[in-house]
């Protein structure tokens, strides 16, 4: 019984402090879209207009330079899902990426070039 009782007057001077003002709760809010599911439901075609569907059912604005995305297609994407992985599905087998540029911002990019290993050429055994 004494521990409820110490427990219940810490909880009471807490509850005072934060009710003057004196503490204030710290709460981690994640991003509004890490681990939000989307009910997606987008058909197969054009992938610009695959991207604009998405957005569309996201309320997300997808970014993309249209050049990078002429003469490709998306497979159709059904199915209760974040937008990350609406995305990574969308743009496989595309060589493209994505990041976030804010909370509801999507930008669509050619991969980014490295240096590494530029000028190398593999030969075969002879």
């Amino acid at each position: 019984m004494t521990t409820t009782v110490k427990l219940s007057a810490v909880l009471a001077f807490a509850g005072m402090l934060f009710s003057i003002g004196l503490a204030t709760p710290v709460f981690s809010e994640p991003a509004a879209s890490e681990g939000q599911s989307y009910g997606i439901n987008v058909p197969a075609q054009f992938l610009g207009d695959a991207l604009t569907e998405l957005g569309r059912q996201t309320g997300k604005q997808i970014s993309v330079n249209s050049d990078l995305l002429k003469g490709l297609k998306a497979d159709a994407l059904s199915g209760e899902m974040t937008v990350e992985a609406a995305l990574d599905a969308l743009l496989q087998g595309t060589g493209l990426q994505y990041e976030f540029s804010g909370e509801d911002t999507v930008v669509i990019m050619a991969p980014k070039r490295s240096n590494h290993g530029a000028g190398v050429i593999q030969l075969d055994d002879l």
